[in-house]
C-alpha cells in the first residue's frame, strides 16, 4: 500500500474541474469520468512521493502489444497515405510513438493534444533534437469533451494507446452506441474533411483475460494515485486515501472493463465543507477501458461520418489498428 500523502498547503481553486468532478463523484450523481485526472499532471513535488503516475505506466511494458502492431503497421500506412502530411496526435503523453510516426510520414507539421500541459516541453525538445524541419504545436484539450479545428489541410489524426476505449460513461448492460459515435465524431472535428485517422482498439471479449491485462501493482497504483492526489490538492478534511482497493470488473453486456476502487473501511470526511459518509465495502467507478466488438466500433464510426478503409491486427493478439477517412460532406 502506498504511503498516506501529506496535505499541501497549495490547494485547487473551489471552482476547479477536478475539485467539481471528485464532488460529483463521490455524491454519486457521475460516474466513469475520473480517468482524465490521471494524465494531466506530472509528479514533480515531494508531496506525491510513493504515487504512481502515467510515466510509470507506460514504463512498465504493459503497452507492447499496441507497440509491435504499430511497428508492423507503419510501412503499409506509409504506402496508403504518402507523405508530408500534417499528425495530429490526440493524447500523445511521453512521445513515445511521436517519434516512429514523424519518421515515417515525415510531416511538416505535428500537433499534439493532451490534458497534461508537460506534454509542450516534451514534445518542443523531440521536435527541435530530431525533426528540425517539422513545425511543433500543442494544444491543452480534453478531446473527448473539447473540440477545436487545428489545420486547414487534410491530416492524418493518430489515437493510440486502445485510448478510444476510455471514454467517459457510466456502467450499463449495453454497449454505448451513442457515446461512441459522439467521441469518434468529436475527434473527427479536429480535422478537415479527407483526413484520414488511426486508431488502436482493444477487439477482446474474454473476462478473464482483460482483467488479467490489468492485474499488475503498476495499474493498482496508478489508479488509486488518484485519491493521494485528492488529498494533496483538494479542500479536504480527515479524508484517508490508503483506504481504498483497486478492482477490475468485466461487464460482458457493454464490453467494459471497469477501473472501479473499493472502499476497505467506514469513513467520514469533508470535501470543501461538505461532509462525505463511505462505508466498507462502497464501490466508485474511476475510468473505463472499453473492448468494443469489431462490429460497434466500425458502425460507430460509419454513423461518425468516417469509413473503414482497412484495419490491421497481429493474430492471436486481440488489438487492433483501424485506418478511418473522414468523408467530404455532400452539399
Amino acid at each position: 500500500m502506498m504511503p498516506q500523502a501529506k496535505l499541501s498547503e497549495k490547494v485547487v481553486a473551489e471552482d476547479s474541474s477536478f475539485l467539481e468532478a471528485t464532488e460529483d463523484w463521490f455524491f454519486k450523481i457521475q460516474f466513469g469520468h475520473m480517468g482524465c485526472f490521471l494524465y494531466d499532471y506530472d509528479i514533480q513535488d515531494d508531496t506525491y512521493r510513493g504515487i504512481t503516475d502515467w510515466h510509470d505506466w507506460v514504463a512498465s511494458g504493459l503497452v507492447t502489444r499496441e507497440d509491435a502492431l504499430l511497428q508492423y503497421s507503419l510501412p503499409p500506412l506509409s504506402d496508403i497515405l504518402g507523405k508530408d502530411r500534417t499528425i495530429v496526435e490526440f493524447g500523445p503523453g511521453t512521445m513515445k510513438d511521436a517519434e516512429s510516426l514523424l519518421s515515417t510520414f515525415e510531416c511538416p507539421n505535428y500537433v499534439a493534444i493532451d490534458v497534461n500541459p508537460n506534454v509542450q516541453d516534451i514534445g518542443k525538445k523531440l521536435v527541435k533534437e530530431k525533426f528540425p524541419n517539422c513545425k511543433f504545436e500543442y494544444r491543452n484539450l480534453d478531446f473527448f469533451k473539447e473540440s477545436e479545428l487545428v489545420t486547414d489541410t487534410p491530416a492524418i489524426g493518430v489515437l493510440l494507446g486502445m485510448t478510444i476505449g476510455n471514454i467517459p460513461s457510466p456502467i450499463t448492460s449495453y454497449e454505448p452506441k451513442e457515446k461512441l459515435t459522439s467521441a469518434l465524431s468529436n475527434l473527427s472535428s479536429f480535422l478537415p474533411d479527407d483526413s484520414y485517422m488511426m486508431i488502436t482498439t482493444d477487439v477482446c471479449q474474454n473476462g478473464n483475460t482483460n482483467i488479467k491485462y490489468y492485474s499488475h501493482q503498476v495499474v493498482d497504483d496508478l489508479l488509486l494515485s488518484l485519491f493521494y492526489r485528492m488529498n494533496v490538492e483538494l479542500p479536504m478534511k480527515n479524508f484517508e486515501p490508503d483506504a481504498f482497493e483497486y478492482k477490475p470488473v468485466w461487464i460482458p453486456e457493454s464490453s467494459l472493463l471497469a477501473h472501479t476502487a473499493m472502499a476497505t473501511k467506514n469513513q467520514r470526511f469533508k470535501i470543501a465543507g461538505k461532509e462525505v459518509w463511505i462505508s466498507k465495502g462502497d464501490s466508485f467507478h474511476i475510468h473505463n477501458s472499453y473492448r468494443f466488438k469489431p462490429f460497434t466500433f466500425e458502425e460507430c464510426a460509419r454513423k461518425a461520418g468516417l469509413s473503414v478503409v482497412q484495419y490491421w491486427q497481429k493474430e492471436p493478439d486481440t488489438v487492433r489498428l483501424y485506418l478511418l477517412k473522414k468523408e467530404q460532406k455532400c452539399t
